[in-house]
């Protein structure tokens, strides 16, 4: 019964996880969109955009590591829900 107690509690403690871990997500995304609208705003200008395009390749990154992390969290959520 300690056992089951036990899972409950990583279940709790990931799923805790998860939920931030989708808040970055929906954050990284909207630096993302904002960057991608600072891109075009200087390209329409005819500036050079350069440094906007790295800044936005790192908020890619960043998405796409928060992306990551959270499709482990759903397997180690589902796993902590599985019977042992």
């Amino acid at each position: 019964m300690s056992t089951h107690r036990g899972d409950l509690v990583d279940h709790a403690t990931l799923q805790g996880v998860l939920t931030r871990t989708d808040e970055r997500i929906a954050q990284a995304r909207q630096d993302v969109n904002r960057q991608r609208e600072i891109v075009a705003e200087k390209e329409s200008r005819g500036l050079d955009v350069r440094r906007a395009m790295k800044a936005l390749a790192v908020f890619e990154q960043i998405l796409s590591a928060h992306v990551a992390e959270r499709d482990q969290l759903v397997i180690l959520v589902g796993t902590a829900r599985s019977p042992a």
